[in-house]
């Protein structure tokens, strides 16, 4: 089979690809059970496996974000107090920043638990 055969068999659903293969008189049997396992998702097929890593690895990476935003709002609360108290508006404007980014990081983080 040439590149742009596989290509098609790839991007096709599973009764396209059935009449694909009966055209061509391949049977199942000599396709890898890998592909019998894939799933029909629109214009392509998409492995289940691939499905399942990339939820884990946006579960991961929300709960790390809310988990960097949230010290640094706690880093940028103290950095404020401290600044407040020597009486240094530039640590203040400085301070801000860092409450304001970890807002920022924990309300993405929500954002995205929110849409999912």
């Amino acid at each position: 089979m040439s590149k742009h055969q596989v290509f098609f068999l790839c991007s096709k659903s599973f009764m396209d690809m059935n009449l694909f293969l009966q055209e061509r008189g391949i049977g199942r049997k000599m396709l890898p059970k890998s592909i019998e396992r894939r799933e029909p998702m629109g214009h392509g097929i998409l492995l289940s496996s691939y499905s399942g890593a990339i939820t884990n690895l946006k579960g991961v990476l929300t709960t790390l974000g809310a988990a960097i935003g949230a010290v640094m709002l706690v880093y940028g609360g103290i950095k404020f107090a401290m600044a407040f108290r020597q009486m240094d508006q530039q640590g203040e404007h400085q301070a801000v920043y860092s409450i304001v980014a970890g807002g920022v990081l924990i309300g993405l983080s929500a954002l995205v638990a929110a849409l999912t």
